[in-house]
């Protein structure tokens, strides 16, 4: 090429410097001089520089454009100005002016490591030309080989091309030489789950989400891929770890049964339509085994579907022992509060022609309903919260089973017929506790999930956030039975108090309606008296001993065994209780411990039991026993 020619060629390459261009062939070498930058434009270009990186940080690219640009009319060297300005016209979809800037920025400093990692990103992902980017990216590894962004760009490169082992590589030289920076831990995933190794992409995805932080608007799209790629992960783990799972469960199951006193029977019903699994306790039954009900859905969800009951099961169990278990109901005169508060809403359902059967099963529907979220929500928040931090195996099918309640629950901001049709009283109630749900999930899974997004537009946020905080202030003061305290403070903030009732263990027992009202014969029973006398002072030297939980569970346990009546006409010693597993007890011996524990745990209770006298005369030989001992 003739010197002339090269000149022009050059003065071409370097116009966008200015018309101040000068360009001269000294040997085997140009110089190339120019007159750019206004120094008394500095200050503002340096602003307009500031503002459009802010401007591109938060996605707005055309303001950044101009903002660049401007910086450029009073620098027109300035790399990074020019750089950040191929980049803006890159993520607005603009390739050849992006490339353009790219080749500038080049021209001006040939060693700028971003600028040959930009242009390699053209042309891998644009242009499809591997073998030319790769030039770029290792001009870019060369400069700085320490930099995380080229390093993950560099890995992608040696994926695409199969050299896997390269790839892996360099994506952890990526995470150590920037732990913060998300895209390598992403890609190592992404990589490993293609390899069929998703408990290593697990690993990866974890740690992305416990170590970096989404830098700016850009940033979003990637971690949105994330939590994709963390969803599909998770799957992949759960179906390959479903066998070690469900031993797992089977051995809860055996473990608590033991120690409740209860076997545990499972079973699969296709009956259940609203909940996935249910479980039944044994003294809420009388029966002498619980038992767990389960709809069959994806397999995969099964353990947790599982675990999730028997935690049920157990917190029941600590809760009752501790004389703090209360059970959940609604009654007719709830019912009727709840339709009152209603009213408007129905009147509204009323006059729209509908079919005066269905609106009235509807709205029962809608009531119970409501009454069940309420019981269930604050509970489960506590469950899973137990189950997330004491079984770690479990997660990824937690994940996956929370996920799913997850969808299911937004049906009700996301679909407009729900919102017109239900009272607007159960609806606000409804999302506001399926917000405090999605809140609790998030906090659940640190930045691993953003459950709570739809939300944050809804009129009804600020409830669920403060639902959310009555049970995040619960942790670390958590006792048996607090559980029921969580939903009394839900409900308050709902305004749902007149909604439901709580029954004791107690109450349970003695209002059970197969429950033969007091002695079925009292002459007899009075004819035992003397007999009573000392079995009512054996049972108060007995209880004792005992702390009041274990007196409350000595009595309820024989309560749920009276619920069919007890033979206190005979003195063979037949019977046995949970609670005392080495003792066998006569009919009259248990009616008189019930009586006794009753006695101590609620004095004023009417136990429908005529042994008031036999009771006094015990208790003053108790006393003056206890007296001469002292």
């Amino acid at each position: 090429m003739l010197e002339k020619d090269l000149v022009a060629e050059l003065s071409k390459a370097y116009a966008f410097l200015g018309a101040s261009v000068n360009v001269a062939i000294d040997g085997e070498h140009a110089v190339i001089t120019a007159q750019v930058g206004k120094p008394h434009l500095a200050h503002e270009a340096q602003r307009a520089f500031e503002r459009g990186t802010e401007a591109a940080r938060h996605g707005h690219y055309e303001r950044a454009i101009q903002l660049f640009k401007q910086t450029l009319d009073s620098v027109p060297d300035s790399v990074d100005a020019r750089r950040n300005l191929a980049l803006a016209y890159l993520e607005s979809k603009q390739l050849a002016r992006a490339k353009v800037h790219v080749l500038e920025a080049l021209r001006l400093d040939p060693r700028d490591a971003w600028s040959n990692l930009l242009l390699g990103n053209i042309l891998a992902k644009y242009e499809g030309k591997l073998d030319v980017a790769m030039k770029w990216y290792e001009r870019a590894y060369a400069v700085n080989p320490q930099d995380a962004i080229v390093l993950t760009n560099l890995g992608a490169v040696m994926a695409e091309q199969g050299q896997r082992d390269k790839a892996f590589d360099y994506y952890a030289k990526a995470m150590t030489a920037d732990p913060k920076y998300p895209n390598a831990y992403y890609a190592s995933a992404f990589l490993n789950l293609q390899t069929d190794r998703p408990d290593a992409a697990l690993t990866d995805l974890e740690a992305l989400f416990a170590n970096t932080e989404p830098m700016d608007t850009r940033s979003k799209p990637l971690m949105a891929e994330a939590r994709k790629l963390y969803l599909e992960v998770n799957t992949k783990v759960a179906e390959q770890n479903y066998d070690e799972l469900m031993q797992a469960v089977q051995t809860c199951q055996a473990e608590l049964g033991t120690k409740t006193g209860y076997r545990i029977d499972v079973v699969e019903d296709s009956s259940l339509e609203v909940v996935s699994a249910v479980s039944q306790m044994a003294w809420k039954h009388n029966r002498d085994y619980h038992l767990i009900k389960y709809r069959r859905q994806h397999p995969v969800i099964l353990p947790h579907l599982l675990f999730h009951e028997m935690q049920h099961i157990a917190m029941e169990d600590v809760a009752r022992k501790a004389g703090r278990n209360r059970y959940f109901g609604t009654t007719t005169a709830t019912r009727a509060h709840a339709l009152r508060v209603i009213q408007e809403d129905l009147d509204r359902l009323r006059k729209m022609n509908l079919d005066a059967a269905d609106i009235d099963k509807t709205i029962q529907a809608w009531v119970s309903g409501l009454a069940n979220q309420l019981f269930n929500i604050p509970l489960d928040m506590v469950i899973e919260h137990a189950l997330f931090e004491q079984q770690p195996a479990l997660r990824p099918a937690q994940f996956l089973s929370l996920h799913d309640q997850h969808l299911e629950n937004l049906t009700a901001v996301t679909d407009p017929n729900i919102k017109r049709r239900v009272p607007s009283r159960i609806y606000k109630s409804n999302v506001a506790m399926n917000c405090a749900y999605a809140l609790f999930m998030d906090f659940l899974y640190q930045g691993r999930t953003d459950y709570a997004a739809p939300y944050r537009d809804t009129n009804v946020f600020n409830l669920g956030e403060r639902l959310f905080k009555i049970w995040k202030d619960s942790l670390g003061v958590f006792e048996p039975g607090d559980e029921y305290i969580l939903v009394d403070e839900f409900a308050r903030e709902l305004r749902l108090q007149g909604w439901y009732e709580w029954v004791s263990d107690v109450e349970v027992a003695l209002d059970n309606p197969d429950r033969p009202e007091g002695s079925t014969n009292p002459d007899l029973l009075r004819s035992k008296d003397s007999a009573a006398i000392w079995y009512l002072l054996a049972a108060l030297e007995r209880f004792e001993k005992l702390s009041p939980a274990e007196v409350r569970e000595i009595t309820s346990d024989i309560a749920l065994l009276g619920v069919n009546g007890l033979d206190y006409a005979s003195p063979e010693e037949k019977y046995t209780v949970r609670s005392l597993p080495d003792a066998h007890f006569s009919g009259l011996q248990l009616m008189c411990l019930m009586y006794a524990g009753f006695k101590l745990i609620d004095p004023a209770l009417n136990t429908s039991l005529d042994l008031d006298a036999p009771y006094e005369a015990a208790l003053k030989l108790h006393r003056a026993k206890k007296a001469k001992r002292e």
